[in-house]
Order: C-alpha cells, then structure tokens, then sequence
C-alpha cells in the first residue's frame, strides 16, 4: 500500500513538474550544465545456449543450400523456413537487444536491415512454393504447420525490419500501420517470447502523437512477478511499461517503479544474471532521469530540481556502471523460439 501511495503522489508530481511551473521560493532559471553522457554499456556475453556467430551463419549457408538441392516442396519450403528462424533468432538479437534498451548504435540499424531482408527472401520464396502446394500433395499435413511457422516468421522479419527504416513518407506510415495490424494476431500467440516481441515491435512502431494509453494496456504491470522462466522479454515488457509511463509525463512515478524493479531482479534472476538484470534496470533509470532533466529544464523548471535529477543519475551511474570496468546488461539471447524442425541432423540448430 505504501508503494502504491509513494507511486501516486510522485506521479501527481511528474505531472506537475512537466507543466513549467516552480514550487513557491525556488529559482525558475535552467541550469546551464551540460547533459550526463549517455552509457553505452557492452551486452552480457553469450553463454552455452548462445549459438557463436559464425556457427549461425555456417548453418545458414547450408540450409539454402539444402533448400536449392531439395526435390520435394516439403524439404525447400522446411529448409528456407529453418534458415530465415536462425537469422531472427540469433542474428539480429544483438541489435535488437540494443534497441530494446534504447542504446543502439547509429550503424546498427544498417546491420538489422540486410539482415531482415535476407529472412524476407527466404520467407517470399517459401510463401511462393506454398501458395503452389495443392491439395492432392503427397504426405501434405506439413503444409498447415509450415505455413503457420511462415506467418509468425514474416511478420517478424517484416516489423524488425520497419524499425530500420526510418522513412518518414505518407507510404512507409502506411505500411507501418499495415505491419501494426498483423503483429496484433501475434499478441495472442502461446509462445511467450513471440508474445513479447510481438509486443515491442508494436509500441515501437506506433505514431509518435499515439496517446501511451493505448500500449499500457497492452504491457504486464511492472511489478507483476515473472511466472516463466523468467525470461529476458518478460523484463524488457516492464522496463517498456516504465518508458511509457514516462513518456505520459509521470517521470518521478517511473523511477520509483524502476528503483523497486531492479530490487525484483534479484529474486527472479538466478546467479549472475541479477546483477546484469539490475543493472539493466538501473540504465534505463538513467535514461529516465536524463529525459526528465531534459523536460524539466526546457521547461523552466527550478535549478534545483534539475540538478537533483543529474546527481541522481550520477549516483545510479557510480554504483552499476564504474568507469573502466565491464558492467554489462541483459540481452534476449534468442529473440523467438524455434518454430521450425530441420529434418538434416547435420544442421539441426541447438535447442
């Protein structure tokens, strides 16, 4: 209960503060200090369950190259669909990692592209061999679970790849809004994981005038336990919630959900993990703090109250990331599940 009167009022209070109006006896001039550096932190590195890249890749290779030598419809649709899995599974979780967390590079979004267009060829060629099957093909109960795998797989691909291109025309909106609607189906998929990403992919993707109403509701309570495994996604979905909530200009409600969502972490995160779990939430504290500083001064708010939010971010930035030390956060390892089963053992991914 205390917790839900501290959010309340400090919420009251965001909004306030974002209006431009100082308390009473308080200098309304902004500072004039430079922002904190925004932190580029590296990505907790790949454990066993982490394929090495240039394994993904040799495994990549192979499959087309099976799909081009396969005869039967079942094996060339199977073996495109295996190849395009790996590349949204393991090839693009680095960047969309970083996009999660808001610390993409700037040629990052070069390397999401090519890489989501070479999944869309592959699905396009599957999607002709599929429309081709008729209904006499031999052994054709692949055909419903091939097609479902290839749905899943190109709305993917198809709103990973929107979020790398950054055209502004009446058409790529359009075609926005196109893929918003197909992720929707998603939203109510079983698989988790899909479920999150799905979900990501579709805030991300919405109109910067959106009310955030609208995707709250679609996003966990932050403080809703994990029940599953827990899984990265599920973490990323309420540090989502906490942008969000931000974003509507409760930023002082945000952080103090955030400061409780880090002490979370160490009772859903086993091991080493609690503290990348931490400190991942910790980082998007920071950007919190920074977008509030930002806010607050623009809007001649009080000296002071800018201030406090810079000695914030220091003091989270002296405790999680320490100059010249590695200090890693969280990634999704595998952005979606394997939805495709490769009939060659000499190219089935690990699970």
């Amino acid at each position: 209960m205390l917790a839900l009167i501290l959010v309340t009022c400090l919420g009251a209070a965001a909004t306030a503060r974002t209006t431009g109006r100082s308390r009473p006896g308080q200098d309304a001039e902004p500072p004039t200090a430079p922002a904190t550096p925004t932190i580029s932190p590296s990505l907790e590195a790949a454990n066993g369950d982490v394929l090495e890249a240039d394994v993904v890749g040799a495994r990549i290779r192979r499959l087309a190259e099976l799909a081009e030598q396969a005869a039967d419809a079942n094996s060339q649709v199977t073996f495109r669909l295996a190849a395009a899995n790996l590349i949204l599974r393991h090839q693009i979780e680095p960047a969309l990692t970083q996009f999660a967390l808001g610390i993409l590079p700037d040629d990052a979004t070069r390397q999401m592209s090519p890489l989501c267009q070479a999944a869309m060829d592959l699905l396009s060629t599957a999607g002709k061999l599929l429309d081709s099957v008729g209904p006499d093909v031999e052994d054709g109960q692949w055909v419903e679970p091939a097609r479902r795998a290839w749905r899943t797989l190109r709305v993917v691909a198809e709103g990973v790849l929107a979020l790398s291109n950054s055209d502004p025309s009446d058409a790529a909106i359009q075609r926005r809004r196109s893929i918003r609607s197909e992720l929707a189906i998603l939203l109510e998929h079983p698989d988790d994981r899909i479920k999150a990403v799905a979900t990501l992919l579709d805030i991300r993707l919405r109109s910067p005038i959106e009310d955030p109403q609208g995707p709250l509701r679609r996003l966990p309570l932050a403080l809703d336990p994990l029940l599953s495994d827990p899984l990265p996604h599920g973490l990323f979905l309420r540090l989502e919630r906490c942008r969000l909530v931000a974003e509507s200009g409760a930023h002082a409600a945000a952080i103090a959900v955030l400061v409780q969502l880090e002490e979370r972490c160490h009772d859903w995160f086993d091991g080493a993990r609690r503290e990348v779990a931490a400190r991942t939430t910790a980082l998007v504290r920071i950007q919190v703090l920074e977008t509030w500083a930002a806010a607050l001064a623009s809007d001649g708010a009080a000296a002071s109250e800018v201030q406090w939010c810079r000695a914030q971010i220091d003091a989270v930035r002296r405790t999680h990331f320490p100059p010249d030390a590695d200090a890693p956060v969280l990634r999704f390892r595998h952005v979606i599940p394997l939805l495709v089963e490769v009939p060659d053992p000499a190219v089935t991914p690990a699970p």
